[in-house]
């Protein structure tokens, strides 16, 4: 199951909004939650320990388990960091925050998160931060290009629409204009989720150069779930 999401945050309202989406999560299964800010200087931590200490007292009214964790250094290579650490199912982000609305995802610090993450990432920009009319993931849209590299993410997302209860569909991504393609499909169905690859090789590397990812995480007016290619692995982790 969802044992364990990690959330970065960067004490802006807006990079706080992905919490929207990690409630609809803990509506659904048990997992727990690790709040994370990312400082550039020690002196920064009381303030960021204040704003993850509120963010965690809310949770824990909603009756979620939460912890929080305030860590110095540069934030994408800090957050992998901590992901090494605690091992957790996903990793949920705003792809804004702080740095405001003009800058592109490519090059961010989820950019540079997802360029080493081995695990999956649920993304969100502004327009996926709006309150969702209802707590459900109801649809997760899966694009597929044909190729065995975009099916990666075919596992990760049957488990989460196993968890949630969702429908999964999937949809094929032709040669012509895609990023179209993909957006129309979100805006015609009610769309809860998009669960998909980014790859740097192969037939399919221009998801990772940001003729597809880039231009889906930006626009999307649902969260997206992403991975690498290689580190698209299913979000339960083995018992022994």
């Amino acid at each position: 199951m969802l044992e364990r999401i990690l959330v970065p945050l960067d004490g802006s309202p807006l990079s706080d909004r992905i919490l929207v989406h990690v409630r609809r999560l803990l509506h659904a299964v048990d997992g727990e939650v690790t709040l994370l800010r990312v400082v550039e200087r020690a002196a920064l931590a009381d303030e960021a320990r204040e704003h993850l200490d509120q963010v965690e007292a809310a949770l824990h009214a909603e009756g979620a388990r939460a912890t929080t964790r305030v860590v110095v250094g540069e934030p994408a290579a800090r957050i992998i960091d901590v992901a090494t650490e605690i091992e957790p199912s996903l990793i949920a982000m705003a792809t804004h925050g702080r740095t405001g609305l003009g800058r592109a995802f490519l090059g961010t610090v989820c950019g540079r998160v997802l360029a080493s993450s081995r695990w999956p990432l649920l993304l969100a920009n502004p327009l996926a931060l709006e309150e969702p009319d209802t707590l459900r993931f109801r649809k997760i849209l899966v694009p597929l290009d044909g190729g065995e590299a975009s099916s990666a993410i075919l596992p990760a997302a049957a488990e989460l629409a196993r968890l949630l209860g969702a429908e999964l569909e999937t949809v094929h991504v032709a040669e012509g204009p895609p990023v179209a393609g993909i957006l129309d499909a979100i805006d015609e169905e009610p769309v809860d989720l998009v669960a998909m690859v980014a790859s740097d090789r192969g037939a399919i590397e221009r998801w990772i150069n940001g003729s597809v990812s880039d231009p889906i995480i930006r626009r999307s007016r649902c969260p997206v779930l992403i991975a690498r290619a290689g580190a698209a692995a299913p979000l339960t982790r083995s018992t022994p």
